[in-house]
């Protein structure tokens, strides 16, 4: 056989561990014999094709080694590339060292002694990375904190991946009872200016009411903290007053009655500067009890509520709280849902 590829005519049959001659060609690309030896690092014998080695490593008599050297007469002295370790282990031993795919080495792995890159667009920049699975985990191998991209390609998130959103409205969409209701007023710059900006202000004992729909992307049965925005016109009187605020809720189901309302105060929240913003969380809501008939929430479900501001425990606030947003934070586990009712 002529040419660079590897020589396999006339080889004698040998058990392992013999000494035999190898075959590699020469310059004319002829085949020719070369006598193995035992090299530095091996307590077998190799089978040498020009660079391209077969021998068993050390550690053992089924350590097999498969050696790619850059230079034929040295083997395990930083010119080799691939041998294996242990029995159930093969590796590319070195840094910065690409395994190429295609024709024109369109695409590579490589580590480069930090990060593990897989680079699919090597040549041409349109060309893609596909992953075909059942499922496809991205993090700490699918054991408690990683990212799930499941076969129709829905990404789930588990663990500590899981992420944060709010889900907010505005007072203005906020219903007003025929007595306590909240007036009308407009927000404050910082220098005192009106911003024509009209919202609902709450002295203590006024309320209002609302709705919000659990989100497709909540996490379903997870907590969420009910929460309010709102601002202080008015200079607190004692350098420091305090702001409170009273929820009371339940949580609607399509084809399920309602559960009795729940009712809740807030901490007390510090305002020590006129026009200054401030955000309560009013209470966390134990989502695994407080859905329809005391299990989950739910997507979907209906977060009905009455917001009120009540006296705080010392120095309540003279002024009104103008209320920007009440909202929810929730946890999210999905983009959205995977079918329009179906999480």
């Amino acid at each position: 056989m002529r040419g660079t590829a590897f020589c396999a005519e006339a080889i004698p049959q040998r058990r392992f561990g013999d000494r035999f001659a190898a075959i590699a060609p020469n310059d004319d690309g002829d085949c020719f014999a070369k006598t193995a030896r035992n090299d530095t690092g091996l307590n077998g014998y190799l089978f040498r094709a020009s660079i391209l080695n077969l021998g068993r490593a050390t550690g053992g008599t089924n350590n097999v080694a498969l050696i790619i050297s850059n230079d034929a007469a040295t083997v395990f002295t930083g010119s080799w590339g691939i041998y294996d370790a242990m029995p159930e282990h093969w590796t590319l031993h070195r840094d910065s060292k690409r395994i190429y795919f295609g024709a024109a080495e369109d695409s590579y792995i490589e580590f480069d002694g930090d990060s593990m890159n897989i680079v699919a667009n090597a040549v041409t920049a349109t060309d893609d990375l596909n992953l075909t699975a059942q499922t496809t985990t991205i993090g700490d191998g699918g054991t408690t904190d990683y990212s799930k991209f499941e076969a129709d390609g829905t990404l789930e998130f588990n663990g500590a991946a899981t992420v944060w959103a709010d889900e907010n409205i505005g007072a203005a969409l906020l219903s007003k009872p025929a007595a306590s209701q909240p007036d009308e007023d407009n927000f404050l710059d910082e220098g005192g200016g009106d911003t024509g900006v009209t919202t609902l202000a709450f002295a203590t004992g006024e309320k209002a009411s609302g709705s919000l729909e659990i989100p497709h992307s909540y996490k379903n049965g997870s907590n969420f903290t009910f929460h309010v925005h709102w601002q202080g016109i008015l200079a607190p009187a004692g350098g420091t007053d305090n702001v409170q605020w009273r929820l009371t809720y339940t949580v609607a189901r399509s084809g399920a009655t309602l559960d009795a309302a729940t009712i809740v105060d807030s901490a007390d929240t510090a305002i020590d500067a006129q026009y200054e913003f401030n955000q309560t969380d009013v209470t966390e809501i134990d989502g695994s009890t407080k859905g329809s008939n005391g299990g989950n929430v739910l997507i979907e479900d209906q977060l009905l509520f009455t917001l009120e501001r009540v006296a705080a425990t010392a120095d309540d606030y003279a002024g009104d709280a103008l209320v920007a947003t009440i909202g929810i934070h929730y946890e999210q586990d999905t983009v959205g849902s995977r079918a329009i009712l179906t999480k």
